[in-house]
């Protein structure tokens, strides 16, 4: 074992067993029973802890007896290093943001329901010790918003509604769970009350004393912008710069809009003949079978014209959006496998109606199901998009890889794969060619909105706006849209510049494999890396020859 390796193992070592949660996401079950820290002392130790690895990092790299990829995952290491630096003290959700804690610990008990890793006996043992620990992550969480001189009005909203649906989670989790389990059952019962009272008294707090108090101070700002596009994504681009790429693809999607608006109906606008397609939408009570058919009609398309390898199993299962992620997902989102576990069975979340809501909203959330969204949405969260390049990527032999990537690579590929289906003939008419492009304006969009919220020159209204008015969302789900892009500066731009790099990098290799090219084979080689920068991807593929 290299100098590197045992370094990479303590790193990895140390981010597990300090992130509880984390480290259940990703298959290893040495901390299911706990829920992570929250409290400022050990995350300033933390957060100097991380600084220390980096240093340690920095003293290898000038080593050059190393393989390339090795190299490779000693750039990706520090990269992941530094971001979590970066995150954790300039832009500290875990202290600021009340919905950044609930959502966290009912994530983290979900995921041991889920997830069948194990024994339900062993799960809901696990469950039961977790559900006990949420009263001291959100007494942790209370602390720490008391001392806060600002916090984020949307952040507060957000926080404020999660722990008001957190109360009845948490409280059906444990009773749902001991019916399963008698032997623990009333172990369950009882901690599942403890977690949702204390959820309970969470909202109260949120409420009376942080929500009427808030403020709008959720951006990043444009250094440490900057300064994430380059540790996290491997990215040399600037803010000012993404933003005006953003507006180009606006404006040259929007021209190919109108191209095809004027094959399906050259005496209608582009929004008429959109808002007439939202209308072929689905029951409410029929949206898990109706994504499902899409699903296997894009594997099936892969399979028939040999476009990328296909596992044989097909590990994916459909499941409604869980209740803490339907804020931020209004349509629909992915869940993949653990990297360490032996089931990789992956979750295709759909989001449900919801029930409660005015009708007008209803309607709006159903609309957003529509026939040719749903068929888009589908091979971008299943075949050949997230589910397939994940399943993937978890197959990597490099720890490092399994645990560290970037959204650039994940977005971009499963944007990419929208236009790929479309080269190669998926789509069935000329209506769903004009969904797709709308869906690509709406990341363009995501990449303007992204940079200006995060540098404090768009408001949170100005980005709804753009996405009502330029992208034709509806407005409750444009909503929940830039509710998440506030709280995960540099993933909303990850789509349209993740896409650009792998047709950039697709045309790249075409040359250099001249009359060897071969579509499937790049696809292939390209998903073998892992979910790492493409910058660092094109450096191995184009030098492996």
């Amino acid at each position: 074992m290299t100098e590197f390796q045992k370094l990479a193992d303590r790193i990895i070592k140390y981010y597990l067993e300090t992130s509880p949660v984390y480290a259940t996401s990703v298959g290893n079950h040495d901390y299911d029973h706990l829920l992570d820290r929250l409290d400022p002392d050990f995350r300033t130790q933390r957060a100097a802890k991380l600084r220390g690895f980096v240093n340690s990092l920095e003293k290898l790299a000038t080593h050059a007896d190393r393989s390339p990829d090795e190299q490779v995952d000693l750039q990706v290491l520090e990269g992941a290093l530094r971001t979590d630096i970066l995150l954790e003290q300039d832009y500290c959700r875990w202290k600021r943001d009340p919905s950044f804690p609930i959502e966290l610990a009912m994530y983290g008990c979900y995921v041991l329901v889920l997830r069948e890793f194990a024994p339900l006996s062993q799960r809901a043992a696990a469950l039961a010790h977790r559900l006990r620990q949420v009263p001291r992550l959100l007494s942790d969480a209370k602390k720490n918003l008391a001392d806060q001189p600002e916090v984020p009005k949307i952040w507060a909203e957000m926080g404020e509604e999660l722990a008001k649906s957190g109360v009845e989670f948490f409280r059906d989790l444990g009773s749902s769970s001991a019916e399963q389990i008698p032997r623990i059952g009333s172990d369950l019962i009882q901690a599942g009350k403890l977690a949702s009272a204390a959820c309970h008294d969470y909202h109260r707090f949120l409420h009376e004393s942080i929500v009427k108090r808030s403020s709008d101070g959720y951006s990043l700002g444009a250094k440490a912008f900057d300064e994430l596009l380059l540790h996290q994504h491997g990215l040399s681009y600037k803010g000012v710069e993404l933003r005006k790429l953003g507006r180009e693809v606006i404006a040259q999607t929007l021209s190919e809009m109108d191209k095809v608006a004027a094959q399906i109906n050259p005496n209608s606008s582009v929004a008429e003949i959109i808002a007439n397609l939202k209308k072929q939408m689905p029951k409410s009570e029929q949206l898990i079978d109706y994504y499902r058919a899409f699903v296997l009609g894009a594997r099936q398309h892969l399979i028939d014209h040999n476009l990328v390898t296909v596992p044989e199993s097909d590990d994916l299962t459909l499941v409604d959006t869980p209740i803490f992620a339907r804020p931020t997902f209004p349509y629909a989102g992915y869940l993949p496998a653990a990297p360490f576990d032996t089931d990789q069975q992956g979750f295709f979340w759909v989001t449900p109606i919801d029930e409660k809501a005015p009708p007008e909203s209803q309607e709006q959330q159903q609309r957003g199901h529509n026939r040719y969204q749903a068929l888009v949405v589908s091979l971008h969260e299943a075949y050949p998009g997230h589910h397939l390049q994940l399943q993937r990527a978890n197959q990597v032999s490099s720890n490092v890889r399994k645990l560290f990537g970037t959204s650039v690579f994940v977005e971009g590929w499963a944007l990419y794969c929208e236009e790929m289906m479309y080269e190669t003939g998926y789509y069935p008419d000329a209506q769903t060619r004009l969904i797709q492009l709308a869906m690509q304006l709406w990341r363009a969009c995501r990449v303007v909105i992204d940079v200006g919220l995060h540098d404090g020159t768009m408001s949170f209204d100005d980005a709804v706006s753009l996405l009502c008015d330029t992208a034709k969302l509806e407005r409750v789900n444009a909503e929940a849209e830039v509710k998440r892009y506030t709280q995960s500066p540099t993933q909303p731009m990850s789509y349209i510049v993740g896409k650009m790099e792998i047709l950039r990098l697709r045309d790249d290799y075409r040359k250099q494999q001249g009359g060897e090219y071969n579509l499937k084979e790049f696809h292939d080689h390209l998903l073998s890396y892992g979910s790492i920068p493409i910058g660092l991807v094109r450096s191995l593929m184009l030098e492996q020859k």
